[in-house]
């Protein structure tokens, strides 16, 4: 793909993302707070803009200079992956709770990052015990994760809707 065309794909859809977001982050507004700069949307509202800004800035540079080389591809498998993978961590993330969505999402991209670039692919036992080692990644950084949020941030995390289901 030529640069220009690219850019100019990247920053019209930047732009028509970032005009979205700043008007549904109008929305965040809550009636208990008097000080402007203390309002939830201020800051997202902010960077929002800058980003619109820059985007904007983007596109008359890019339909200026029209560059005419070659790009690489923007995405490839990994990247398609690692997009869905998010995609489904934030849907899924109400559902299974933040322990197991984040152990999962974790584990899974651990893994197919690592073997996607190892050569040979691991079979049988090998794959087990990479396997296993990534599970205990994932667990731990799972645990880190939750105490960062929960423990200094103070912060509410999901709980898996599935146990409710069992446990009532």
């Amino acid at each position: 793909m030529v640069k220009w065309k690219r850019d100019l794909y990247c920053s019209i859809i930047l732009m028509i993302v970032s005009a979205v977001l700043f008007i549904y982050a109008g929305t965040f507004r809550t009636t208990n707070v008097d000080i402007w700069l203390a309002q939830p949307d201020v800051y997202i509202r902010f960077w929002l803009g800058a980003m619109f800004i820059l985007s904007l800035l983007m596109l008359i540079r890019t339909l200026r200079n029209k560059p005419q080389d070659m790009t690489a591809k923007i995405f490839g498998k990994m990247q398609i992956f690692t997009v869905v993978t998010m995609t489904l961590y934030i849907f899924l993330l109400e559902h299974l709770g933040f322990a197991l969505d984040t152990f999962l999402v974790i584990l899974v991209t651990t893994a197919v990052f690592c073997i996607d670039g190892m050569d040979p692919k691991p079979k049988g036992k090998e794959l087990a015990k990479l396997l296993a080692k990534y599970s205990v990644f994932s667990a731990v950084s799972t645990a880190l994760i939750w105490a960062l949020f929960t423990q200094l941030l103070d912060a509410l995390l999901p709980r898996c809707e599935l146990l409710d289901y069992f446990i009532h």
